[in-house]
């Protein structure tokens, strides 16, 4: 209780202090530059799921903040860059980034701290900046119905990871197991001409603020080509193994381990006019369930339409699918999600975003679930 009444009262400080820093926004003194960021992502969310379906209430629609972040980048000449972003959403408090970065050259740069792994091109992509509200399936009380599916042979349809399902979807099945996402750790990066860039990390494997369970370190690294400067297309491909402990409730538990893959390919640009397509395809290994693999791919298609009003700047349509197996030697846990929707372009990064997304769960006489969302976004 106290965590959370600290939270909201250091977020009320910094809005209060946001105006004037807004004004600003860049401080310059000598060879330091501090520049403040923040958003705001504030949504009104439905779901097809009832009481009946799940043994408990759920609200059929509810307002929240999605993300409320204030934080700043600090920069000392041309190579050395300090980043600290908190989260507010909610009235809780969560540290999102909080790094080092030392550029030695273009080609060779160190990061140290807390950032997101180098894997997925969607995870990657700034929450400012995805074309649909969600990166993947988010429909209030799904877990909890995903707890009480049952197959005809009698089995939970859903692999189990500590307490939360392994559902069907690409980026969902990628969070859930912590292939991507933020971690502590040390990262090398660089790129070469614009043209090529690399990245390899090693991290604890947990998660964001969480210490190390296991005894070896996790691994994630990406390299990404643009074949042509002169045209808005890149493609890249990934790694990420994880090593963690699962089952500590029950004692020690036991470490489990694996590796997912991906590949992935971008053409156009946020608010570049025109299509905007982002693709990727994953596979790998699903230690919630030992042995069994998985297989997901997703793909955003996008249209930026620009406007000459003095307050709308722009127009998108959009439409997402998403498809996953999460164990491919076992028939009616895939999954499918459709996402068709807009978005109303303000200023910068400052939006309006419509979307319905539709689950189609493989298991048969299942009904798909449902949720209409509505997000207002305000980013600098």
């Amino acid at each position: 209780m106290h965590g959370r009444v600290g939270g909201v009262a250091i977020a009320l400080a910094l809005l209060v202090a946001a105006p004037r820093a807004a004004a600003a926004q860049t401080i310059q003194a000598g060879e330091l530059t501090l520049r403040f960021v923040a958003r705001v992502q504030t949504q009104f969310n439905t779901t097809s799921i009832d009481d009946d379906e799940i043994g408990r209430p759920i609200a059929w629609s509810t307002f929240e903040t999605r993300r409320m972040r204030f934080g700043f980048e600090a920069r000392y000449g041309d190579w050395l860059t300090a980043v600290i972003e908190p989260d507010f959403a909610l009235g809780d408090l969560a540290l999102k980034d909080a790094w080092i970065n030392w550029a030695f050259d273009p080609a060779f740069e160190v990061r140290f701290g807390q950032f997101k792994k180098p894997f997925s091109r969607i995870e990657l992509v700034s929450s400012a900046q995805t074309i649909p509200i969600e990166r993947g399936v988010r429909i209030r009380g799904l877990d909890d119905l995903g707890r009480v599916l049952i197959a005809p042979d009698d089995r939970p349809i859903f692999a189990d990871l500590d307490d939360a399902p392994v559902f069907g979807d690409e980026y969902t099945l990628l969070d859930n197991l912590g292939y991507v996402g933020r971690d502590l750790g040390i990262a090398v990066h660089g790129e070469f001409g614009g043209r090529l860039g690399y990245a390899l990390g090693v991290f604890n494997g947990e998660g964001a603020d969480r210490l190390d369970v296991a005894d070896g370190k996790s691994v994630a690294g990406r390299v990404a080509l643009v074949p042509d400067l002169s045209a808005p297309f890149s493609l890249a491909a990934g790694f990420s193994y994880r090593e963690t402990r699962i089952g500590e409730g029950t004692g020690f538990g036991r470490e489990v381990g694996g590796t997912a893959y991906e590949i992935d390919a971008e053409w156009g640009a946020f608010r570049r006019p025109g299509p905007h397509v982002i693709f990727e395809a994953a596979l790998g290994d699903n230690f919630a369930n030992p042995e069994t693999s998985f297989l997901g791919t997703q793909a955003w298609l996008s249209y930026f339409h620009p406007l000459t009003g003095q307050r709308v700047e722009g127009l998108e349509p959009l439409l997402r699918v998403s498809w996953a197996d999460p164990n491919t030697g076992r028939d009616g846990d895939h999954g499918f999600l459709l996402t068709p929707g807009f978005n109303v372009y303000f200023s910068g990064r400052n939006r309006i975003m419509v979307n319905w997304d539709v689950f189609f769960l493989g298991l048969g006489g299942v009904d798909p679930e449902h949720a209409f969302r509505v997000q207002g976004q305000v980013a600098f």
